[in-house]
């Protein structure tokens, strides 16, 4: 059996939606209109200003996948729920190792669990302050952990081509998996 043993194998899968999320562009400053890229291993933060924009850029994948989801008509409360995810480059880009995308999936992923609010203390002009920070989420599942979302495969798609509006797409299946009932004889 190829499968892992911890992996379940659905009977049935209830339903399923294919949600393409193309990669976003910073709005603002001085990167307006430029794409936010792939956050990948190979460009972990290492400044203040360099997380900063980090941070901004996990943000705005979170962003463009919530308005994708919303638009390809996913439902809410679907209970578990299996991800494929199939990564699709610019022809540059097809020879580099999709295992280092995760921190560009990982936000895609989120999108999918509740919204997140939550304050946290900056400083400004030295003063501390306190600031509002919410995540969007479509609620299709109650959390993004194991118990709710089941990542599967993780595949490299048909590059774009040159004449492609993205500079890269994060296509996601999303199958509805059959609910575990307590009352199983």
């Amino acid at each position: 059996m190829s499968d892992p043993a911890d992996r379940p194998t659905p009977t049935t899968i209830d339903r399923e939606w294919r949600v393409v999320v193309g990669m976003p562009v910073f709005g603002d400053g001085a990167k307006a209109g430029r794409p936010v890229g792939w956050q990948s291993l190979n460009k972990l933060p290492t400044g203040v200003r360099q997380k900063i924009e980090w941070d901004k850029a996990k943000k705005l994948w979170r962003a463009a996948a919530y308005i994708a989801i919303n638009a390809a008509g996913v439902p809410q409360h679907l209970g578990r729920i299996e991800v494929d995810v199939e990564l699709r480059f610019t022809t540059s880009q097809a020879a580099r190792n999709f295992t280092n995308f995760e921190y560009s999936i990982k936000p895609v992923i989120d999108a999918l669990g509740p919204l997140e609010s939550y304050t946290r203390t900056i400083r400004v002009k030295g003063q501390l302050r306190e600031q509002l920070v919410v995540n969007p989420g479509r609620h299709i599942v109650d959390g993004d952990d194991e118990r709710y979302v089941i990542r599967g495969r993780t595949t490299i798609g048909e590059p774009l081509g040159r004449n492609s509006r993205h500079q890269g797409q994060i296509i996601l299946t999303i199958r509805q998996l059959p609910t575990d009932s307590g009352d199983q004889a």
